[in-house]
This record gives C-alpha cells, structure tokens and sequence, in this order.
C-alpha cells in the first residue's frame, strides 16, 4: 500500500450573506489544494485541485412550517500529473 498523500498547502475560504433582499441566502465555498506523495513511489501522482462551491437559497415561512428551496453548484478540477519512475528506481 503506498503512503497516503499529502495537501501542502491547502487553502479554504469561505462567505455567507444573509443580509440580501427577499431573505435570499448566498454561501460560497472555494477551495485550493496541492496534492503531493511524500515517498516517490513507481507511479507518484501530484498536482494542485481547485474546487468551488456556490448556494443560493430563498427560504419561505408561514406560521404553520416553512420551506427553503436551494440551488448549488459544485465545480471541482484536478490537475495532477503522474511522475513514473524507472524500475530501477523504484
């Protein structure tokens, strides 16, 4: 079993307004993070990850319950590269 990867550096930002007209509701989550295998093992894949997460949700209420219909988006890209090594290498 290889060694298990590491995010070096790993970069998280989040925000959420609540403050918008009509109670709309507004989170956006981003994301970026560098995948690295600390062993250099036959195939070690490295190589940084991006990832963005937008919400928007309109909540209603009543007096006898509410609903909150949301929409979301999740965008995710990797772009990793795979360094093998030479048998002898390895």
């Amino acid at each position: 079993i290889s060694n298990i990867y590491q995010r070096l550096p790993q970069v998280l930002g989040v925000y959420h307004a609540t403050d918008l007209p009509e109670n709309i509701e507004l989170s956006v989550k981003g994301e970026f993070d560098y995948f690295q295998w600390p062993a250099k093992d036959f195939f070690s894949p490295e190589g940084p990850r991006y990832h963005l997460n937008p919400r928007l949700s309109v909540p209603f209420t009543q007096s006898f319950g509410y609903i909150k219909p949301s929409v979301e988006f999740v965008g995710q890209t990797y772009n990793v590269n795979t360094t093998a090594l030479a048998p002898e290498q390895s």
